[in-house]
């Protein structure tokens, strides 16, 4: 973050772009600020209070100065416009780039190092805490068990906030053998995962993007995920939707994805369209001329 000591300096900027909520306190040229989202309102017990307390007021200092400001989905711009009280013409939509992973390598050796070579599962990638809604996922693996009982579920992410619920469910449901904590994993191989998962399911109850879901769609994986949030914005007509909340439509969707090979091939090939929509070039130049657009307006 660039300090306000040097913006009154002698080369003091024209404008000053803060890409994630957060803004110098006092500055003497025009801000434009970008909001990801705004979890830390809807999903307070995922934050300690006082991140919570800095989140909410500091992001509304820059939201309440800014001369523009960035959303990364309409989902969030309306979000913001809710919360911040904030006109919907100082609210610019430019949306996050996409630029995937390299094509997937040493494959075999991945998949042998996971233990899942020759193996059919489920994928989900992000951070392990309640608001992605995992719990509902086990539940829902659990319920079409029967019918598929060498079906795995691979959880590729940190642990994060309130997470012991998710282990508590894992438990509950006898479902250690069938439910991997992977932690993180590295890029090179999360590539080869996503290649060779069967279906990937983010169920999560609240994104401000939702950048696993074109992930999944670059590596020609068919894309189960929430109805709710940004999440339909990005998908587009790429994903079969479904209600979070409701375990038994999880279950459904994932069935029909492994049975339904008309709809999987459809769901591979509208993916493959749907990230063409997202790039960092188009981000960038978006951006740019907006900050050119600042800067010179009186």
């Amino acid at each position: 973050m660039v300090t306000s000591s040097l913006l009154t300096s002698k080369d003091k900027a024209r404008r000053v772009f803060s890409p994630a909520h957060y803004s110098p306190q006092w500055l003497p040229c025009p801000l434009v600020v970008t909001i990801h989202d705004l979890a830390y309102i809807y999903f307070p017990n995922e934050f300690l209070k006082k991140d919570q307390y800095k989140l909410f007021n500091w992001t509304k200092e820059s939201v309440t100065k800014a001369k523009a400001v960035i959303t990364v989905s309409a989902s969030t711009k309306s979000d913001v416009m809710k919360h911040y009280h904030t006109s919907e013409a100082r609210i610019h939509v430019i949306y996050n780039g996409f630029q995937g992973y390299p094509p997937a390598r040493n494959k075999i050796a991945t998949l042998k190092k996971y233990d899942v070579a020759n193996k059919n599962y489920i994928l989900f990638v992000g951070t392990l805490q309640s608001r992605k809604n995992i719990a509902r996922l086990i539940e829902a693996i659990h319920t079409i068990r029967s019918t598929y009982p060498d079906l795995l579920l691979l959880l590729a992410g940190r642990r994060g906030w309130l997470y012991e619920k998710m282990l508590k469910r894992i438990q509950e449901l006898q479902l250690t053998d069938v439910v991997r904590e992977l932690g993180y994993v590295p890029d090179a191989e999360l590539a080869v995962l996503y290649e060779n998962a069967q279906c990937f399911v983010l169920p999560s109850l609240y994104e401000g993007f939702g950048i696993p879901i074109l992930e999944a769609m670059a590596h020609g994986t068919p894309v189960v995920t929430s109805d709710n949030s940004s999440l339909p914005e990005v998908g587009g007509d790429a994903c079969l939707y479904v209600n979070a909340n409701d375990t038994m439509q999880i279950a459904i969707a994932i069935e029909r994805v492994l049975t339904e090979k008309e709809l999987r091939k459809s769901l591979v090939s509208k993916g493959k369209e749907q990230i063409k929509k997202f790039s960092w070039d188009a981000c960038a130049a978006q951006t740019l001329a907006l900050l050119k657009q600042i800067a010179y307006e009186r």
